[in-house]
């Protein structure tokens, strides 16, 4: 069972340890929003603000008013194809959440579940401490493995697709993210 010559001879075992739980990462806050009146209805999303701008996607922060949450709408160009089922149905902590999305010939977007938190260059311009970088890498490893086995891995890995939520957990993006 693994066991090193070592601790065949003294008789003692390392197991690992089981993972404790995280307390809330104090560097990031997550305010109450409010959404104005007459704010753009996307779906059942209402607009609040504009995160992001780029060529192939703009980022809004909007509110899901039937289920008092937010999410990040992501405004693709027509025509884009739509996210892969595996992608969709993915519930890993590892993982942004999809919600919701769709596709005609005057829309496209895709929802997904707004983790308070900030890119993971941003956090580390701040400077952090080894304990939470610590837990980020495992987060991160144990994602990486995770996609690999069901093929989802993202298209792309790079720092900027990794996002730090106020949860204490790091999750991979499969877009640029969108702060």
């Amino acid at each position: 069972d693994f066991a090193g010559l070592h601790e065949i001879l003294s008789k003692t075992r390392v197991d690992r340890k089981p993972r404790s739980h995280i307390a809330p990462w104090q560097g990031i806050h997550h305010d109450e929003v409010t959404v104005p009146e007459g704010n753009l209805q996307i779906g059942p999303y209402r607009a609040i603000v504009t995160l992001r701008k780029s060529t192939d996607a703009n980022f809004l922060l909007c509110k899901d008013t039937k289920l008092d949450r937010l999410v990040w709408l992501r405004l693709l160009p027509t025509g884009s194809p739509e996210v892969p089922e595996q992608l969709r149905n993915l519930s890993r902590v590892g993982r942004v959440r999809w919600l919701n999305g769709h596709r005609s010939l005057d829309q496209s977007w895709d929802a997904y579940e707004a983790v308070p938190g900030k890119p993971l260059p941003a956090v580390l311009a701040d400077g952090q401490p080894w304990k939470q970088v610590r837990v980020w890498l495992m987060d991160l490893a144990e994602e990486l493995t995770a996609s690999q086995a069901d093929n989802s891995l993202p298209s792309v890995l790079s720092l900027d697709r990794v996002w730090i939520g106020s949860d204490g957990h790091a999750r991979l993006l499969d877009f640029p993210s969108p702060d």
